[in-house]
């Protein structure tokens, strides 16, 4: 049987739907969050490359690098959590 989950007298609703009935897009909100994190972190990868074919290389690949990087780390996560289908 499952147990209710409560947070003090409110039931937590795992579809995340606040008391206005707003839903949340939960896996678009971390995938936004995913994407500014690559970006982040891809900048500061290359920053500091030293040469100069190494950068014209990256900058020519870095719209699919980021792409591929974000998609990965969406799937390890997806691995992990279930989200609900969009509606």
């Amino acid at each position: 049987m499952r147990r209710k989950q409560t947070l003090g007298s409110k039931k937590l609703n795992p579809r995340f739907r606040n008391e206005s009935g707003i839903t949340v897009r939960s896996y678009d909100i971390l995938r936004r969050a995913v994407e500014e994190g690559v970006g982040y972190g891809y900048g500061r990868a290359v920053k500091y490359v030293e040469r100069p074919t190494h950068v014209k290389v990256l900058d020519e690949h870095e719209h699919a690098i980021r792409e591929h990087i974000a998609d990965a780390i969406m799937g390890a996560i997806c691995d992990v959590f279930e989200f609900p289908e969009p509606q």
